[in-house]
Protein backbone atom coordinates (compact mmCIF):
# COMPACT_ATOMS: atom_id res chain seq x y z
CA UNK A 1 0.00 0.00 0.00
CA UNK A 2 1.18 3.06 -0.62
CA UNK A 3 0.38 6.70 0.59
CA UNK A 4 -1.61 7.51 -2.33
CA UNK A 5 -3.63 4.67 -2.10
CA UNK A 6 -4.41 5.02 1.60
CA UNK A 7 -5.47 8.31 1.18
CA UNK A 8 -8.08 7.61 -1.31
CA UNK A 9 -10.33 5.92 1.22
CA UNK A 10 -9.23 7.18 4.39
CA UNK A 11 -11.89 9.20 6.56
CA UNK A 12 -13.95 10.09 9.13
CA UNK A 13 -15.12 6.26 10.57
CA UNK A 14 -13.29 4.53 8.29
CA UNK A 15 -12.78 1.47 10.23
CA UNK A 16 -9.79 -1.33 10.05
CA UNK A 17 -8.96 -5.12 11.20
CA UNK A 18 -5.44 -5.08 12.19
CA UNK A 19 -3.39 -5.92 14.55
CA UNK A 20 -1.99 -2.61 16.71
CA UNK A 21 1.49 -2.50 18.25
CA UNK A 22 0.25 -0.83 21.26
CA UNK A 23 -1.66 -3.61 22.34
CA UNK A 24 0.15 -6.64 23.95
CA UNK A 25 -2.71 -8.99 22.27
CA UNK A 26 -1.40 -9.36 19.50
CA UNK A 27 -4.48 -10.09 17.54
CA UNK A 28 -6.87 -8.29 14.97
CA UNK A 29 -8.95 -5.65 16.69
CA UNK A 30 -11.28 -3.45 14.68
CA UNK A 31 -10.00 0.42 15.25
CA UNK A 32 -11.77 3.62 13.69
CA UNK A 33 -10.38 6.71 12.28
CA UNK A 34 -11.74 8.96 14.75
CA UNK A 35 -9.79 12.54 12.78
CA UNK A 36 -12.31 14.80 11.32
CA UNK A 37 -10.20 14.88 7.86
CA UNK A 38 -7.37 12.86 8.60
CA UNK A 39 -5.90 13.00 5.26
CA UNK A 40 -5.18 16.86 6.38
CA UNK A 41 -3.39 16.04 9.80
CA UNK A 42 0.02 14.71 9.99
CA UNK A 43 -1.30 12.22 12.52
CA UNK A 44 -4.58 9.66 11.97
CA UNK A 45 -5.98 8.90 15.56
CA UNK A 46 -7.27 5.34 16.62
CA UNK A 47 -9.68 4.25 18.44
CA UNK A 48 -10.14 0.55 19.79
CA UNK A 49 -13.80 -0.92 19.34
CA UNK A 50 -14.12 -3.72 22.20
CA UNK A 51 -16.64 -6.34 23.64
CA UNK A 52 -14.90 -5.75 26.95
CA UNK A 53 -17.56 -3.65 28.81
CA UNK A 54 -16.64 -4.66 32.44
CA UNK A 55 -13.15 -3.94 31.68
CA UNK A 56 -13.98 -0.71 30.15
CA UNK A 57 -16.15 0.80 33.05
CA UNK A 58 -12.66 0.12 35.36
CA UNK A 59 -10.38 1.89 33.47
CA UNK A 60 -12.89 4.96 33.63
CA UNK A 61 -13.53 4.56 37.10
CA UNK A 62 -9.77 4.21 37.98
CA UNK A 63 -9.34 7.27 35.89
CA UNK A 64 -12.04 9.50 37.29
CA UNK A 65 -13.69 9.78 33.31
CA UNK A 66 -17.23 10.64 32.38
CA UNK A 67 -19.25 7.71 31.56
CA UNK A 68 -19.61 10.00 28.11
CA UNK A 69 -16.24 8.60 27.12
CA UNK A 70 -17.50 4.98 26.87
CA UNK A 71 -19.46 4.88 23.68
CA UNK A 72 -21.80 1.48 23.09
CA UNK A 73 -22.31 0.20 19.19
CA UNK A 74 -25.45 -1.52 19.03
CA UNK A 75 -25.60 -5.33 17.89
CA UNK A 76 -25.72 -4.63 14.32
CA UNK A 77 -24.88 -8.36 12.85
CA UNK A 78 -24.89 -6.90 9.20
CA UNK A 79 -22.38 -4.87 10.35
CA UNK A 80 -18.59 -5.83 9.64
CA UNK A 81 -19.83 -9.46 11.15
CA UNK A 82 -20.17 -7.69 14.69
CA UNK A 83 -21.93 -10.67 16.71
CA UNK A 84 -22.11 -8.69 19.96
CA UNK A 85 -22.50 -5.10 21.22
CA UNK A 86 -19.07 -3.24 21.36
CA UNK A 87 -17.78 -0.06 23.18
CA UNK A 88 -15.21 2.56 22.26
CA UNK A 89 -13.19 3.76 25.67
CA UNK A 90 -12.35 7.50 24.24
CA UNK A 91 -9.76 7.68 26.39
CA UNK A 92 -7.33 5.78 25.04
CA UNK A 93 -6.64 7.45 21.23
CA UNK A 94 -3.62 5.32 19.35
CA UNK A 95 -1.81 7.89 17.05
CA UNK A 96 -0.57 6.54 14.05
CA UNK A 97 1.63 8.42 11.21
CA UNK A 98 0.50 7.52 7.30
CA UNK A 99 4.14 5.54 7.81
CA UNK A 100 3.16 3.54 10.40
CA UNK A 101 -0.26 2.97 9.00
CA UNK A 102 1.16 2.25 5.29
CA UNK A 103 3.64 -0.70 7.70
CA UNK A 104 0.61 -2.05 9.17
CA UNK A 105 -1.17 -2.69 5.93
CA UNK A 106 2.16 -4.29 4.51
CA UNK A 107 3.26 -6.28 7.30
CA UNK A 108 -0.09 -6.95 9.89
CA UNK A 109 -2.55 -8.31 7.73
CA UNK A 110 -4.57 -4.70 8.06
CA UNK A 111 -7.81 -4.68 6.11
CA UNK A 112 -10.36 -2.11 5.71
CA UNK A 113 -13.70 -2.75 6.97
CA UNK A 114 -17.39 -0.86 6.20
CA UNK A 115 -17.31 2.55 8.09
CA UNK A 116 -18.55 3.65 11.16
CA UNK A 117 -22.10 4.72 10.79
CA UNK A 118 -22.21 8.88 11.47
CA UNK A 119 -23.78 9.03 14.86
CA UNK A 120 -22.07 6.57 16.62
CA UNK A 121 -19.03 8.75 15.32
CA UNK A 122 -20.55 11.67 16.54
CA UNK A 123 -20.99 9.83 19.85
CA UNK A 124 -17.21 9.44 19.64
CA UNK A 125 -16.09 12.71 18.98
CA UNK A 126 -18.42 13.60 21.88
CA UNK A 127 -16.28 11.16 24.25
CA UNK A 128 -13.30 12.36 22.97
CA UNK A 129 -13.80 16.27 23.42
CA UNK A 130 -14.76 15.09 27.03
CA UNK A 131 -11.92 13.29 28.06
CA UNK A 132 -9.24 14.78 30.28
CA UNK A 133 -7.17 11.83 28.74
CA UNK A 134 -7.10 13.29 25.21
CA UNK A 135 -4.42 15.98 24.46
CA UNK A 136 -5.67 19.14 22.80
CA UNK A 137 -3.88 18.27 19.42
CA UNK A 138 -6.15 15.01 19.66
CA UNK A 139 -9.62 17.37 20.19
CA UNK A 140 -8.60 19.68 17.54
CA UNK A 141 -8.11 16.88 14.98
CA UNK A 142 -11.09 14.96 15.74
CA UNK A 143 -13.69 17.93 16.04
CA UNK A 144 -15.71 18.31 13.37
CA UNK A 145 -16.86 21.50 11.93
CA UNK A 146 -20.21 20.69 13.16
CA UNK A 147 -19.25 20.02 16.63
Amino acid sequence: MTAAELSLFLRRGTMLKAVLPDIPAQQRHFLVVANANPRLDDRVYLVLVTSRREASDRIIARLGESPETLVSIPNLPSFNGQTAISYVNCNQVFPKTFAELIEMFNRERTTPCQDMPSPIMDMIEHGILVSRQTTEAVKKAVKSADG
